[in-house]
């Protein structure tokens, strides 16, 4: 069973990603990640395979019938129409609890994320203007919008070193560095990087906003998808 891993450092950062237990356990040794728990979303999975498993053996035992009565093909189909309109049902009924149930984990997280408080210490914040200065210093040495772009892309490598106490210190720097970034060099960039959190609690506030691209019949939409490629 796939493991839901939210990156918080390196080259993924800020991205909800399945993958394998192994990894998961990798990710979260190395500090460069953490993985959500979410029984619930496992539960309404596993719902959807065992529904998938219950439409594909009355399939088999409807069209493998050996009983008269369900011999003629007018009967097989309307059997056959029944069983799928009871996965389509089961299915429905699963993605309408998992809307529910991710709107409160993301409610929840969001909520504990934006009531936690970092101790930002006079150190953080030296670090901080120190490190926008030098930036600001060579951005200010770049004589075209190539170059700046190059000097960002390094900024916000960086970024993502820092800690999060550290990142918000930078914030307040901010403003100063985008006045010196020329009119059509993007500093999106550098801002993402210093919205992302490393603390878990401030993390799961940013993975909640991406719980909208997991369903829990992903299953189903596969099958879906074969069957009507199959036609």
């Amino acid at each position: 069973m796939s493991e839901f891993v939210y990156y918080t450092s390196g080259d993924k950062s800020g991205e909800l990603a399945s993958v394998d237990a192994q990894t998961a356990a990798k990710v979260e040794q190395e500090g460069a990640g953490f993985t959500l728990d979410l029984p619930q979303y496992k539960e309404l999975e596993q719902r959807t395979k065992a529904a998938l498993n219950r439409f594909h053996e009355a399939e088999k035992r409807i069209k493998n019938s050996a009983d008269p009565r369900e011999s003629s093909p007018d009967v097989r189909g309307y059997l056959l129409t029944e069983a799928r309109r009871e996965l389509d049902a089961e299915v429905q009924q699963i993605q309408t609890e998992w809307g529910g149930i991710r709107e409160q984990i993301a409610e929840d997280a969001k909520r504990a994320a934006a009531t936690y408080v970092l101790d930002v210490k006079p150190g953080d914040r030296q670090t901080a203007e120190q490190f926008a200065n030098r930036y600001n210093l060579r951005l200010m040495g770049a004589t075209n919008a190539d170059k700046q772009r190059e000097v960002l892309k390094a900024m916000e490598k960086d970024v993502q070193r820092l800690s999060d106490e550290q990142r918000v210190a930078l914030a307040s720097y901010l403003p100063a560095v985008a006045n010196t970034v020329k009119s059509d060099t993007d500093f999106s960039g550098v801002i993402r990087a210093c919205e992302l959190r490393k603390d878990q609690t401030l993390a799961s506030g940013q993975a909640a906003e991406q719980l909208h691209r997991l369903d829990p019949a992903a299953s189903y939409m596969q099958f879906r998808v074969a069957r009507d490629r199959a036609r």
